[in-house]
């Protein structure tokens, strides 16, 4: 299913552009509807835009409210409105054959006269369209509120507009060019069942239509998510790939709890200005917001409590470097662990990203920060299983395996330590962090290695270099360096410096 449908999209190249006012939005036609049975047959083929830019919304978007949703009914803010809603169901109101009508009146129509146009309970055919279109027509400034019942079919393409979304994302050109292959086909199926069941809590699908996180902007068959939507979908894909990786026996439950956690974060983020996060000062700003946000969707969506708990541990890791989670084994914090990971894997290879990485760099970038205990490393090593970086993952595990190797300090104390650390291939030697000059194997070389400042489990100051962990270090790069190179981009072996 994946292969034909990047096939059908690969005319319609992803194509983003820098606006200073503007949200992120994609534009989507419906290429999939589902069928009875839970499979996706090819309708129509549509294009795909990606605006990226600055957060904030366009002066044409204000111009519109987002639809609203009570506990029954759907609320269109005016005409001009309900004309792309009703494209938008796929129903053309001018054609007096038309049949499949969904749109039943909660409440009595009326003029600017207030005069009875269409009585409540009564479904809007083409002909109350028209009365409607010359109300509209005759003076434009009136704007009607029209509400209707939710009704099964307007659910059922609520979910398909997303779900579609969704495949774009799993398809998108970017996506397989960073990782050098579509990674999201190894568990074509696992996606898609999960999505689907997630989709059944009818306040987070009808949530996502509100909120201004989306925008019936044209009436073209083209609908605009919010870039925290695309960015949640995207979050939430690459968690679930790392847990489908991961071995371990688990219910579908959890599975969908993953996609929620990841998914539901990206809500709690709006108006976050991911460029001003280096800003220690606007980290503070941020978590306050995020914490907010997450108070107020806690109050709107059904969600299990788990859920949210695991929301607060990710955020207070990404604005308030609280990394007490990574130690915990509680089924909260490790739905937290593979989000925070599946969370900044898809941040550092994002289109908007400040500087763009491939997969295996990314990778790079999460094992070194692992190494200083910013992330579990379980999840790390998943997410290397599943993009297929082997050698990224055996460079790291026989980094961890030398590193443990040292027995040599007060009480058999670990002090070795590779440096520099600043991802694959870029140790050059081992020090031993305590100079323990009873150790056989420090180096009896008169020259230290002076640390100009903090870094990985090593102090400012002078170290020396433990000769029989950096001789091993040398012969693995000799061994591996080659194919390290290959997979990673990383430069010359070391081992030759």
């Amino acid at each position: 299913m994946q292969a034909a449908f990047r096939q059908s999209i690969r005319p319609f190249k992803t194509c983003v552009q820098r606006k200073k006012q503007a949200c992120q939005y994609v534009f989507v036609g419906l290429y999939f509807c589902r069928s009875l049975k839970g499979s996706f047959s090819l309708l129509s083929v549509f294009r795909l835009i990606c605006i990226n830019s600055e957060s904030g919304a366009t002066s044409e978007q204000s111009k519109f409210e987002p639809m609203q949703f009570t506990d029954k009914t759907i609320i269109l803010s005016s005409f001009h409105e309900f004309d792309l809603f009703s494209v938008f169901l796929e129903l053309n109101l001018r054609d007096k054959n038309e049949q499949n009508w969904h749109c039943t009146l909660a409440k009595d129509l009326k003029n600017e006269n207030a005069a009875v146009l269409c009585r409540a309970e009564k479904q809007i055919d083409a002909h109350i369209f028209s009365l409607l279109e010359k109300v509209h027509d005759r003076n434009p400034n009136f704007n009607f509120h029209i509400e209707i019942w939710k009704d099964k079919e307007i659910k059922k393409r609520l979910k398909e507009v997303f779900q579609t979304t969704v495949l774009i994302q799993m398809n998108s050109n970017y996506i397989i060019e960073k990782a050098g292959k579509p990674i999201f086909d190894y568990y074509d199926d696992k996606f898609t069942r999960v999505i689907d069941h997630v989709l059944n809590n009818e306040n987070l699908l009808y949530s996502l239509y509100g909120h201004a996180f989306f925008n019936m902007k044209e009436k073209k068959g083209q609908y605009a998510f919010d870039r925290q939507i695309i960015s949640g979908i995207r979050r939430a894909l690459m968690a679930l790939g790392i847990a489908f990786t991961d071995k371990q026996a688990r219910e579908d439950e959890f599975y969908e709890q993953i996609f929620l956690t990841a998914f539901v974060l990206s809500f709690c983020m709006i108006e976050i200005q991911t460029k001003r996060l280096h800003d220690a000062s606007y980290q503070k700003k941020a978590l306050d917001l995020t914490l907010k946000n997450l108070d107020r969707f806690q109050g709107e969506l059904k969600l299990d409590a788990m859920i949210w708990q695991a929301i607060k541990l990710v955020i207070e890791s990404k604005f308030a470097s609280n990394y007490d989670y990574i130690d915990q084994d509680s089924e909260v914090a490790t739905l937290a662990q593979i989000v925070a990971v599946g969370d900044l894997f898809e941040q550092l290879i994002a289109l908007e990203a400040d500087t763009q990485v491939d997969a295996s760099r990314a990778l790079d970038i999460i094992y070194v920060l692992a190494k200083k205990g910013k992330f579990k490393q379980k999840p790390v090593d998943d997410l290397a299983h599943w993009l297929e970086m082997q050698e990224v993952f055996r460079f790291y595990k026989t980094l961890e395996r030398l590193e443990n190797s040292c027995h040599f300090g007060p009480n058999k104390e670990n002090l070795a330590v590779p440096y520099p650390m600043r991802g694959v291939g870029s140790p050059t030697l081992f020090v031993c962090k305590g100079n323990n000059t009873a150790c056989e194997h420090l180096s009896s070389a008169f020259k230290k290695i002076n640390i100009q400042e903090a870094t990985y489990n090593l102090r400012f100051g002078a170290y020396t270099k433990c000769s029989w962990l950096t001789n091993e270090l040398k012969v693995y790069y000799n061994k591996y360096y080659s194919k390290i190179k290959d997979e990673s981009g990383a430069h010359e072996n070391p081992a030759k410096g």
